[in-house]
């Protein structure tokens, strides 16, 4: 599984952390893969977890970024999967 950071909906599919983890999949599996998951990764609430200060900037400020995975399989060299 891969992950990048985005900020909008829009950054998705077309932000540059976007275009980083495709070419650490194409590194990973020079014989191609298969996406077989994606989505977003759920943060953890702060009213949760108060020890957790990840989702919180300096500033005591929620952050607005959020987390994208890529779950994949990388495809056989001999063509099957």
């Amino acid at each position: 599984m891969v992950s990048y950071a985005y900020f909008n909906d829009q950054d998705i599919l077309s932000s540059q952390s976007r275009r980083d983890a495709l070419r650490l999949l194409e590194a990973k599996c020079p014989g191609g893969y298969l996406v077989t998951r994606e989505g977003e990764i759920p943060r953890i609430n702060r009213v949760v977890d108060q020890v957790w200060k990840g989702q919180i900037s300096s500033d005591g400020q929620v952050s607005r970024e959020k987390q994208w995975a890529i779950q994949f399989t990388c495809k056989s060299s001999n063509g099957a999967n």
